[in-house]
C-alpha cells in the first residue's frame, strides 16, 4: 500500500469513547501501516476504557471548549490564519457569511481557534467520523489551512434522526463521504442529492486475529449473548421477553448482556417480572477484551434493535464465529443472509426470536455452520486490513 500521505489528523467529537471501538482500531490499523495518526478531540470520555488503547502512538489533544473561548484568544487566532492563509481565510469567512443563518458564523469563530492549533501539527489529510460538529469543523479547518478532509457517516443520529442541513455541502467540499453501508450510499444520494462518485462505501473493519473462531466446547452451558447500549432504541426487551417464552418451555439456556445505558432499571424491572432474576443477567459496561472472552463462550449473538444501520457487535459476534439473530432493518440485510449465516425479524417479534432461538440452541450443527459460514463474510467484507486500505487510497486519492 502506497503511503503518500502518512501524517493524518483526526478530528472528533469524543475520544476515546467505549462504544467507538471501531475508530480505535481504524487508528491502530493504520499506524500498523506506517501512518503517524494525531487527534483532536472536542471532549474525553470518563470511566472504563479498553487495554488497546495503550498501544497507540498518536498524540490526543483537547480543544478548549467552545464556550470559553476568550475574545482576544479568538482575536490572535484568525490573525495569524489570516496572515498564514489570506486567500483561504477570505474565502472560508464568506462561505461562512452566506450561511450565517445555520450558525456558521459561530463554527467560524471557533473553527479559527481549532485550526490555530492543529495547524502547529504537520499534517497531510483531515478525517474525521459522524456527520456531527467534528465533521463541521473538518470541513471548517481543511478549508482555512488548505487542507484536504473525508469523514464518515455511520447511521442512525448523523443520517436518519438529527442530519446535519449541509451534509451536502460537506460531501461535496470532501474528497469523499465516506459511509460504512451501501442501504446508507443510497440514501445519501437520494435524500441530499450527493453525487454518487463522492460516496465511499468502507465498513467499519474488524481485527480478524483479534476475535478468533468461536472453539466452544459442546459440554458448555447454553449462552445467548447480547452486546448493546441499553436504550430503548436496541429494544432489549424483545430479547427478554422471547427468553420468557424458553423459560416456560424448559430450554436450557443463560443470557447475558453486555452494555450500559438509561433503559437497566426498566430491563431490570421486566427481568424481575417474568421471573428471569436467575437466566437474564445484566453485566454492565465492559472492555473490548472482556467482550471478546463472552464471544468465546456464547452459543448465539441476538441484536433486536429498533433503529441499527450494521451494528459493530453483530459484526465482531460473526468474526467469532458466533450464528446471528437481528432485524431486517438498514444495511444489516448486507451483513445477514437470512438462514445462512444466521436470521432476520422483523422489530419487536419475540415470537419469531423465540423460535430461531430454540432451533439454535437445540441444533449445535447448524449454530458451528452458521457460524462459520457468517466468519467467512466478515473474512471476505469486513476485514479490517482491507477496509483501511480502502481508506489510505481516499487519503492519497
Amino acid at each position: 500500500m502506497v503511503r503518500k500521505n502518512r501524517n493524518i489528523l483526526y478530528i472528533l467529537d469524543i475520544f476515546p469513547a467505549l462504544s467507538e471501538t471501531f475508530i480505535l482500531n481504524e487508528i491502530l490499523e493504520l499506524e500498523s501501516k506506517g501512518f503517524n495518526v494525531c487527534i483532536f478531540a472536542r471532549k474525553e470520555e470518563s470511566g472504563l476504557r479498553h487495554g488497546k488503547l495503550g498501544t497507540m502512538r498518536g498524540k490526543v489533544v483537547y480543544f478548549p471548549d467552545s464556550h470559553k473561548l476568550s475574545f482576544w484568544r479568538v482575536f490572535f487566532s484568525h490573525l495569524i490564519i489570516l496572515i498564514l492563509h489570506p486567500i483561504n481565510y477570505i474565502k472560508t469567512s464568506l462561505f461562512c457569511l452566506t450561511k450565517r443563518k445555520d450558525g456558521f458564523l459561530w463554527f467560524f469563530k471557533v473553527a479559527g481557534v481549532y485550526a490555530n492549533l492543529t495547524g502547529k501539527h504537520s499534517f497531510n489529510h483531515i478525517h474525521s467520523h459522524f456527520a456531527s460538529l467534528s465533521s463541521c469543523y473538518a470541513m471548517l479547518i481543511g478549508r482555512l489551512l488548505g487542507k484536504p478532509y473525508s469523514f464518515t457517516t455511520h447511521g442512525i443520529y448523523d443520517l436518519y434522526i438529527a442530519p446535519p442541513e449541509d451534509l451536502r455541502e460537506r460531501a461535496v467540499y470532501a474528497k469523499n463521504a465516506i459511509t460504512i453501508s451501501d442501504y446508507n450510499k443510497r440514501y445519501m444520494m437520494k435524500k441530499f442529492s450527493i453525487p454518487e462518485e463522492k460516496i465511499k462505501v468502507i465498513h467499519s473493519g474488524i481485527d480478524l486475529d483479534f476475535f478468533g473462531e468461536n472453539h466452544k466446547e459442546t459440554s458448555q452451558e447454553k449462552m445467548i449473548l447480547s452486546v448493546a447500549r441499553l436504550d430503548p432504541v436496541k429494544s432489549l426487551d424483545t430479547l427478554v421477553k422471547a427468553c420468557d417464552i424458553l423459560n416456560k418451555e424448559r430450554v436450557d439456556f443463560k443470557c447475558m448482556i453486555i452494555g450500559e445505558g438509561k433503559s437497566r432499571k426498566e430491563l431490570e424491572n421486566l427481568i424481575t417480572r417474568l421471573g428471569l432474576s436467575d437466566k437474564v443477567f445484566l453485566l454492565g459496561a465492559k472492555k473490548i477484551e472482556e467482550v471478546r472472552d463472552c464471544y468465546k463462550r456464547a452459543t448465539v449473538f441476538v441484536l433486536p434493535s429498533k433503529e441499527e444501520t450494521m451494528g459493530l457487535a453483530t459484526i465482531e459476534a460473526m468474526a467469532s464465529g458466533l450464528p446471528v439473530v437481528s432485524t431486517n432493518i438498514y444495511g444489516i440485510p448486507e451483513l445477514i443472509e437470512h438462514c445462512i449465516n444466521g436470521y432476520l425479524i422483523n422489530p419487536g417479534d419475540y415470537l419469531r426470536l423465540a423460535e430461531y432461538l430454540k432451533d439454535l440452541l437445540r441444533d449445535e450443527n447448524k449454530c458451528i455452520s452458521m457460524g462459520k459460514l457468517g466468519r467467512k463474510k466478515i473474512e471476505s467484507q469486513f476485514s479490517l486490513d482491507k477496509e483501511v486500505n480502502k481508506l489510505i487510497e481516499v487519503f492519497n486519492a
